[in-house]
């Protein structure tokens, strides 16, 4: 079956968007009704000269493009997490050639390969063009995995537009596939293939500067006022998709194995890997997010200096031994929802100290910490078979106890610190044995909510525990 997007031309002479791989549709019929969200993972890839000069954005507009991008699909309950950026630094994509259709189209294709992931949604950053040849975005295919994207277009609707491509939509004037009846009686075979959208037709596809639907709809559906699918000289009137869209692209998803192995899994092991991941060609990616919608654990991860990982989950995350952050490293564990209602996860790793400053249960982990973290983990048990803490959580009060004095001296004195996941000290004191076995109470009521650690040392043996403040 031969296959073909149009391509057409705006009123500055440049494609809108096109398809550099058309192929066959895809056709959904009785879609699911319920599910809970589909969560992708996106890359970056930032383009430079050679010499790492001019690059085509920068790690403030990825986030401004990628929390443009959430707000978009929020409601289509579909969201993306930014899990890496890389930077290109090749001459010929720095001056991307638009002087032919032809040489447009190969230096596309080739750039798709650069640095592709199997995991995520491959967003490449391109430099503004006024070629007639230029377009705005473009998409290897549809469904898709790969966007090209003018700079200047990245932080508007053109971007929402694109991934709407990558989910399997196509324009709402589409008539590549057959043409739409006026009356939408073959809507699901034809057109955009989406039944809640009017029978567009290609001379009829930009929304007018008043951001209107510019034909007249000849059977019951809502008109396209303000839809991403159209095309628009005013790229801030595209903001809605329709329901039948949401439910095409849910569609999509469900029945491409692509697409799927391109969300955020549920529960997630990662095993025997280094920080930064994905080492080849050169490129070496510093900023690393790895996330999983339940459990994440890790195992022999190797996290290089000057690495940044951060790993995030919304249940649980389990560190297993041969867990290693050189020396000049971080490593983020985060426990919070991935994709929260109404806010979006955009953020460098490099800054996401200060984003989960207040936000979730962030444990900022470097080599001596999370040794010490570690050993809390190993000792837990241990610490509470012979320390008792009552009520954990807590909110203003609670008391420590020692149960098992046999193999100590009465007379030792035990000190209790108390501090942040941080590792600042916050309470501090010695206690005898026979303070502790009456049940001594502790006024924590200056503590802000939260987690800590709660070390006994006695002598040279130390016993740690986790506290949380309500």
């Amino acid at each position: 079956m031969l296959f073909v997007i149009f391509v057409n031309t705006n009123a500055f002479s440049q494609k809108e968007c096109d398809v550099l791989f058309p192929s066959p549709p895809i056709f959904v019929n009785n879609q699911k009704t319920t599910f809970t969200s589909y969560t992708f993972k996106v890359y970056y890839h930032i383009i430079r000269k050679n010499n790492g000069k001019k690059p085509s954005t920068d790690y403030t507009s990825i986030a401004n493009a990628h929390n443009f991008l959430n707000s978009s699909f929020i409601s289509s309950n579909i969201c993306f997490v930014w899990s890496g950026t890389d930077y290109i630094d090749d001459n010929d994509f720095y001056n991307f050639d638009f002087f032919s259709v032809a040489a447009a189209d190969q230096e596309s294709s080739e750039l798709f390969q650069i640095n592709a992931h199997s995991d995520g949604i491959d967003v490449y950053i391109i430099h503004e063009s006024t070629s007639q040849y230029a377009f705005n975005g473009r998409v290897n295919t549809i469904p898709g995995n790969g966007i090209i994207i003018q700079n200047v277009k990245f932080q508007q609707s053109t971007f929402p537009h694109e991934m709407g491509h990558i989910m399997g939509l196509y324009h709402a004037f589409e008539e590549s596939i057959c043409i739409e009846n006026p009356d939408g009686s073959n809507s699901s075979t034809c057109g955009d293939l989406v039944e809640d959208t009017p029978a567009a037709t290609y001379s009829c596809k930009y929304l007018t500067t008043a951001c209107q639907y510019p034909c007249s709809v000849s059977y019951n559906v809502s008109v396209l006022e303000n839809n991403f699918m159209m095309y628009a000289e005013n790229l801030n009137c595209r903001t809605t998709f329709t329901d039948g869209q949401k439910e095409r692209m849910y569609g999509v998803i469900d029945q491409t194995s692509d697409l799927q192995q391109r969300l955020v899994p549920f529960d997630r092991t990662i095993a025997f890997q280094n920080i930064p991941f994905n080492i080849f060609l050169g490129i070496t990616i510093n900023d690393i997010v790895q996330e999983a919608k339940g459990t994440l654990t890790l195992q022999d991860v190797n996290i290089q200096s000057p690495g940044k990982g951060a790993f995030r989950a919304e249940d649980e995350i389990i560190v297993l031994p041969g867990f290693d952050a050189i020396e000049g490293c971080r490593a983020l564990l985060i426990i919070e929802n991935i994709c929260k209602a109404g806010e979006t996860q955009a953020k460098a790793v490099e800054s996401v100290v200060e984003y989960y400053e207040n936000e979730g249960f962030r444990v900022d982990i470097s080599k001596e910490e999370f040794e010490t973290s570690l050993q809390s983990d190993i000792q837990s048990s241990l610490s509470e078979s012979i320390f008792k803490i009552y009520p954990n959580p807590f909110t203003d009060l609670f008391s420590i106890s020692i149960e098992t004095l046999n193999e100590y001296e009465n007379t030792e004195r035990v000190l209790v610190e108390i501090t942040d996941l941080n590792g600042k000290g916050i309470i501090l004191n010695n206690y005898t044995y026979l303070e502790l076995n009456r049940d001594l109470e502790i006024n924590s009521s200056k503590l802000q909510n939260g987690f800590y650690i709660i070390k006994f040392t006695v002598g040279e043996e130390v016993f740690i525990s986790r506290i949380v403040k309500q």
